[in-house]
């Protein structure tokens, strides 16, 4: 376990390194999926070469804020061109009947917006919270607001 984390972190660092704020978005952009990348390993490395002037904090920010939004883009996009057919596929298996999928549906299509929002500030959930967004087909431009939302009062927390 310890080598992989140690991999994690040298595959974080280098990526920043060498490709600087693109770095930061790939990584970020990664973070945001279903790959389990955490971004308490890639923010942390940014925000020290921030300290050391070797970059700029804003342009960190927006770079980490915009990877995570397109990570959380791709869950989307995936989940709302993939997702109904394979639960309704394979869901019986995990417990999850179409009558049940259509209870979790009307949920999110009324509380969806605190639902992304709330779901963005939990370890864990944070990364698969845009599956349900795009299962219900969520309003594209009020999904990104929450998530950019979000992105943004954690990162001015965490970076000031």
């Amino acid at each position: 376990m310890e080598q992989y984390i140690n991999e994690i972190i040298n595959f974080i660092m280098i990526t920043i390194e060498k490709r600087g704020y693109v770095g930061i978005f790939i990584c970020m952009t990664i973070e945001s999926t279903f790959i389990p990348l955490p971004s308490e390993v890639i923010v942390p490395p940014a925000g020290y070469l921030a300290a050391q002037g070797k970059m700029n904090i804003y342009i960190v920010i927006l770079c980490g804020t915009l990877g995570s939004v397109a990570g959380a883009l791709i869950n989307y996009w995936l989940s709302a061109k993939l997702g109904r057919a394979i639960i309704i596929k394979w869901g019986k298996y995990f417990k999850l009947t179409e009558a049940r999928f259509v209870k979790v549906e009307r949920y999110f299509n009324e509380h969806g917006a605190i639902s992304t929002f709330v779901g963005r500030l939990v370890l864990g959930l944070r990364h698969y919270i845009s599956i349900p967004a795009g299962l219900t087909k969520m309003k594209l431009d009020k999904f990104i607001f929450y998530t950019f939302l979000k992105l943004i009062k954690i990162s001015v927390t965490v970076h000031f």
